[in-house]
């Protein structure tokens, strides 16, 4: 053995001479290894490409170094010719073993039977050898190869030359990726030995004999037993023999596939077992199994095919199998992947094995790529939607994905091809949207996303950000609402992951990829990090940021998009991004776009952002007060379930708001109690009773705020209080707190005492002996005189006291006395509630004495001051006007008629006090005003007076008086309708149907002029005419037919309460009276220009009321055809300016317009005088304006004024250029004869 090792170390020293020799000056010098790839490959030695693989000829392993001879002993010198010496040698070359040459098949050749040349006995082993390197040629040719028997054209040999070239390179630089680890480098020389075969298996033959495939599959594998060559190439003869004549392809034939994947996987470097057919019957095999066995087959084994698949995964390794066979493989490993009509309960290994299959192959054959890529793609529609049946794959961190996903994520671990398979999943998508596409993705989306926080799960990063970007680029109606919501998830959760997982050490992360995930994994990671100096995550994320950067810069386009589920599903977006990424509004142009939102005309896109400001104000309740405009706004939205969500979120984030914007919303919150739904009345309801029924003295401080801000508010406030807290809620702590704020010195009384009054008027049970007497020493005390805060004292006092029987005469006699010494020095309004009380506390008493000598003498006092006028004078008139009407003094008739008053018997005493006012209503009185509003006062509870002609001429001629009796009188009317239902204590009921009928009576005789005051007021009568022309309609005292118009006129007021207050009583009007508004635009318009009302928006607001109705919208059309006539050039030109503002909702109302404006332009400008002519130049200026801001041709015009208009004229208009229409040259040559030929011109070249 000793001799032998000498001998084969002189021998290779002999060959590295030989190989040293090559480089000799014979030939040409070549610089690199690359010189002779790029030989090899060009053109003209087309024919010389070899057919097998290159690797080890372009690359050989390095020969081992020879040691030094040893000089002592001599070199030994070999015979090369020597028989024995040759047989060794070859021996040793039929016995190499280098993983680094691959055998592939060749031509067949012929052994010569006989042959001239002498040979050697090892060239005739090497003929003769058994190894079968020289087999039938395949008759499948792999891509891309040259044949010599084709012709082909530069840019194809151009493109060979580079596919070869690549290769080559990528052979000489990397190692080859197999799933078995490399063999470990070879033994120094001196230790090398023989190939040691294995000890003879006693039963191997045995058991090749009888088939036993499942026994020699456990000898294979038995620890401590390693066949030899012989032995595992006749395992192979056997089991390829039995697969090609056998017809049962069931366990046994799997038996046998595995054995040969087993042993090929074992000697998967030999180049002795590198033959095509090696894995012909293996192929058929499975492809036969899986497709014709399995689907009718409940409780079959699967364990081997099972096995079958793992082993089998090496064979992506280089040219180990022909190309037939491995397509049978992977479309068999695919079938199983995506078929669901398998019978077997235990389906989930063998997916497994299928899956390590597909990616093996994947990884380690490129050629095979695009293939496996197309065949993944086309079968992702075929998944299972339930996520209990998608999710099949348990990772080993515990958790289930879809076997899909990790398919996917393992293809996507090569470079670019993330994206080629999101490209093509986005187009199948999108070319089959439907649920079970729409399901899908999103399955795949939630895996990926979970995936990204595990680094064997890296890639998963990139097929994330392909499919991201896909979505992003792809314009598809369908689908862009879908794509939209799911790019939002994606991007809030890489804002998520970004937050919350911080850099990790690359060794941790290195050892924690060893640990769950495999080879391939380690390596992508490994690759991934690179020598950047970069975070994990950084670098994880890196492509995914790019696209979180562009879907922010696409979502402000969404959100000022024309489609409303777009805008909607980009609102929803953005509050999902902000609760990752707060400070995302601070993005002006994103805020822009919001605030745009909340003026959207769609209902659901205004819901999406009250709901989005919702969500913010909950994460970020310091901010909440930068909200509650929008909110407030939000509770008077006209859509209701807008209205309806802001209510309950309000009662949500109410407390996290400040006291004054509480107070805003609690006020908008009140009018929603009046809402034309009756679920809104409920909600908003329930919401007060919240927030303020708590026994908590900041509710009550807001409520008292709210009671003092506005009158409207206070009765809205009293409603409520009626309505759903005092009839069902205990009040005892509300009662009790106010009563203690009127008794403490250092707070404000007027709040507590006049919320207080709001409850007693309500339920004056609330108030009973006890709290009047705690009241008393406030109600006599006369530094609260002429108060506002005395007046709700009062008030309560007057509420209270008809409910009470009985009075302790502690209470009652000084507060009398208080109230009688006081009554000269009391206010209007604090007459009116001191009186009542006066009387109720007489019949307490039941002694009237005190209060009839009271209206004794005030009758004399008038009497006395009637031709030496006083100060006092209209004070007296004003406390006999009060004590008249609400104290019943026909009983003591006798009384006045003592006194020497003037009274007749047959006369009552209001007749009698009327007559004492009347004197004063003269034109010359100097008390007029307020005589004249007495006299209504004293007349309230006698009709048959009131309607007198004596006292209705006064009014008549007072209200074309001065404009402060006018104020006082309105005043006073006003105050007398509203209290039509306010019976007096001293009115009997048949006295109020009385009433009842003299209230319309009134307002029927004057309303018309009202209406002329109202149109005519420029503040002057502080608004009160149409103050009066509202509560009568609301009463429906009023004929709304009679009011219209002048309704619609006021909303050209310049006047914001008046313009706000007309609109909403046009809206109230046309919600009831729709068709009876419609006949009213014209006149309205006319009336406006006649009163000098010039608010430009005057059409459009009409319009906004009126354009969800089409007949109401023709209705105005009509309306503003008949005024664009020529004729008043002024008037003309103001319907021209208050069109251009009008925002027209719909295509076809504006094309009814320019019809009308072509008809008008198209004269002879020859016949036209200058007022006519300029009038037309309006028009011409209008026609121009509304064809630029809606975008509309004359083409279009003509089009639809013929009928035969191509354009959807009632689709709703989705953009108007907001220009300005310059009316200046007409307005300032409306008076100028000589611009009559430059308007003629004008006309001439418009028509």
């Amino acid at each position: 053995m000793c001799i032998y090792r000498n001998k084969k170390k002189h021998t290779k020293k002999k060959k590295q001479k030989k190989f040293g020799n090559t480089n000799s000056t014979s030939l040409p010098t070549m610089s690199s290894d690359n010189d002779l790839k790029h030989a090899l490959a060009v053109t003209p030695f087309a024919h010389m490409v070899p057919k097998q693989g290159l690797y080890g000829l372009v690359c050989p392993s390095p020969l081992p170094q020879v040691e030094s001879p040893d000089t002592k002993h001599g070199i030994k010198q070999i015979d090369l010719d020597s028989e024995e010496v040759m047989t060794l040698l070859g021996n040793d070359l039929l016995e190499a073993n280098d993983p680094a040459v691959f055998f592939r098949e060749f031509s067949k050749t012929h052994h010569p039977t006989s042959s001239p040349i002498p040979l050697a006995s090892t060239e005739l082993q090497l003929l003769k050898s058994p190894i079968h390197y020289v087999n039938p040629l395949s008759t499948s040719v792999q891509c891309p190869r040259l044949s010599v028997r084709k012709k082909y054209n530069p840019t194809e040999m151009d493109h060979h030359n580079k596919t070869y070239e690549k290769k080559f390179n990528k052979a000489s630089t990397s190692e080859l990726k197999v799933k078995r680890p490399s063999p470990p480098p070879p033994a120094p020389e001196t230790a090398r030995k023989l190939v040691k075969l294995a000890p003879t298996t006693p039963n191997l033959t045995d058991l090749l004999d009888n088939k036993s495939f499942e026994e020699i599959l456990g000898l294979i594998n038995a620890p401590g037993i390693d066949l030899n060559i012989d032995q595992s190439k006749r395992v192979l003869s056997v089991c390829k023999s039995y697969l090609s004549t056998t017809k049962d392809h069931t366990s046994a034939s799997l038996s046998a596939c595995v054995c040969i994947a087993t042993i090929m996987n074992k000697n998967v470097f030999n180049m002795s077992f590198r033959v095509d057919d090696t894995f012909t019957e293996v192929g058929a095999c499975v492809y036969r199994f899986v497709h014709t066995i399995l689907p009718d087959s409940s409780d079959l084994d699967i364990s081997n095919l099972c096995k079958l698949l793992r082993e089998l995964g090496f064979i992506g390794t280089g040219a180990l199998c022909d190309e037939d066979s491995l397509t049978k493989l992977e479309i068999s490993a695919i079938h199983i992947l995506f078929e669901e009509s398998f019978p077997t309960n235990d389906f989930s290994s063998l997916r497994h094995a299928a899956a390590s299959f597909i990616t093996d192959v994947y990884h380690g054959c490129h050629t095979q790529r695009r293939f496996l890529l197309n065949e993944l793609s086309t079968n992702f529609l075929r998944l299972p939607t339930k996520k209990t049946e998608a999710r099949n794959y348990r990772t080993h961190r515990g958790f289930n994905i879809s076997v899909f996903t990790t398919v996917a994520i393992k293809f996507s671990q090569e470079e670019d091809d993330a994206n080629v398979l999101a490209g093509e999943l986005i187009s199948r998508v999108t070319t089959n949207f439907d649920t079970t596409a729409k399901s899908l993705l999103e399955l795949l989306v939630e895996d990926l996303i979970q995936l990204l926080r595990f680094c064997e799960w890296a890639a998963s990063a990139a097929l994330l950000s392909g499919l991201a970007n896909a979505m992003l680029t792809t314009n598809t109606p369908q689908s862009e609402v879908f794509f939209l919501e799911l790019l939002g998830t994606i991007c809030a959760n890489v804002y998520d992951i970004k937050k919350h997982m911080g850099p990790t050490i690359y060794q941790e992360l290195s050892d924690e990829c060893t640990r769950y995930g495999t080879e391939t994994d380690v390596v992508y990671m490994t690759k991934m990090f690179g020598s950047s100096k970069k975070s994990y995550i950084e670098l994880l994320l890196h492509d995914l940021d790019k696209f979180c950067n562009s879907f922010l810069t696409s979502l402000c386009k969404w959100l000022n998009s024309p489609k409303i589920k777009l805008k909607t599903k980009a609102v929803k977006v953005l509050s999902l991004l902000s609760d990752k990424q707060p400070n995302l509004l601070n993005s002006k142009v994103l805020q822009s776009a919001l605030s745009a939102r909340l003026c959207d005309d769609a209902t659901s896109v205004r819901d999406a952002v009250y709901e989005f400001i919702g969500k913010y104000i909950k994460a970020h309740p310091k901010e909440a007060d930068n909200f509650h405009t929008s909110l407030c706004n939000a509770l008077s939205d006209e859509g209701v379930s807008v209205r309806k969500k802001a209510i309950r979120l309000t009662k949500e984030i109410y407390p996290m708001f400040s006291k004054t914007s509480r107070i805003s919303i609690a006020a908008k919150m009140l009018k929603r109690l009046n809402d034309e739904e009756e679920s809104i009345q409920k909600e908003a309801a329930s919401m007060l009773v919240g927030c303020w029924m708590t026994p908590s003295n900041q509710a009550i401080s807001e409520m008292i705020t709210l009671a003092m801000s506005h009158h409207k508010t206070q009765e809205a406030l009293q409603t409520f209080l009626d309505g759903y807290v005092l009839q069902e809620n205990s009040v005892d702590f509300l009662i009790d707190t106010l009563l203690d704020m009127v008794g403490d010195d250092s707070s404000s009384k007027e709040g507590p005492l006049l919320l207080l009054s709001v409850c007693s008027t309500s339920k004056p049970q609330l108030v009973g002996q006890d709290q009047l007497i705690a009241l008393q020493p406030f109600l006599t005390d006369s530094n609260n005189i002429t108060t506002k805060s005395y007046q709700y004292g009062l008030r309560i006092l007057k509420s209270v006291l008809p409910l009470i029987s009985s009075l302790r005469p502690q209470f009652i006699d000084p507060v009398q006395e208080f109230l009688f010494a006081k009554l000269t020095k009391m206010t209007k309004k604090e007459l009116h509630e001191a009186v009542p009380s006066l009387w109720q506390l007489c019949k307490i008493k039941s002694d009237f004495t005190k209060l009839v000598n009271a209206v004794i003498s005030t009758m004399k006092m008038i009497w006395k001051y009637k031709s030496e006028p006083d100060v006092r004078l209209a004070k007296l008139i004003q406390l006999l006007a009060c004590l008249v009407k609400h104290c019943d003094l026909e009983p003591f008739h006798d009384m006045f008629l003592k006194a020497n008053l003037g009274l007749k018997k047959n006369e009552t005493v209001v007749s009698l006090a009327v007559k004492y006012i009347l004197t004063f209503c003269d034109k010359s009185s100097s008390v007029r005003s307020s005589a004249v509003t007495n006299l209504l006062v004293a007349c309230s509870n006698s009709p048959r007076i009131l309607m007198s002609p004596p006292v209705l001429t006064v009014f008549d001629q007072s209200l074309d008086s001065t404009p402060e009796t006018i104020k006082s009188l309105l005043q006073t009317m006003i105050d007398f309708i509203q209290e039509r239902d306010k019976v007096s204590v001293a009115a009997t009921t048949s006295l109020e149907d009385i009433v009842d009928d003299a209230c319309p009576g009134l307002v029927q005789r004057y309303i018309e002029r009202i209406l002329a005051l109202s149109l005519a007021d420029k503040g002057q009568l502080a608004y009160l005419p149409f103050q009066f022309v509202q509560v009568a309609l609301d009463l429906g005292f009023a004929n709304p037919k009679i009011c219209i118009s002048t309704i619609i006129a006021l909303e050209a007021s310049l006047e914001t309460i008046v313009h706000c207050s007309a609109v909403a009583m046009h809206q109230k009007l046309f919600d009831k009276h729709e068709s009876l508004v419609d006949s009213n635009y014209h006149e309205s318009i006319r009336k406006a220009y006649d009163a000098g009302l010039t608010s430009p928006s005057f059409f459009n607001s009409i319009y906004t009321i009126i354009y969800r109705s089409k007949t109401s919208r023709n209705k105005f059309l009509i309306a503003l055809t008949k005024v664009l006539t020529l004729g008043n050039a002024r008037f003309l030109l103001f319907c021209v300016n208050r069109i251009a503002a009008t925002n027209f909702k719909f295509t076809e109302d504006v094309l009814v317009v320019l019809t009308h404006l072509q008809d008008q332009i198209r004269v002879d400008g020859a016949d036209l005088d200058q007022p006519q002519a300029i009038s037309i130049c309006a028009l011409i200026e209008l026609y121009r304006h509304l064809t630029t801001a809606y975008k509309i041709s004359d083409e279009q015009v003509e089009a639809y004024a013929t009928g035969a208009s191509d354009i959807d004229s009632k689709h709703p208009i989705k953009t108007k250029t907001h220009d300005r229409l310059d009316l200046t040259w007409i307005t300032e040559n409306l008076n100028n004869p000589s611009c009559l030929a430059e308007c003629v011109e004008t006309i001439t070249k418009f028509t």
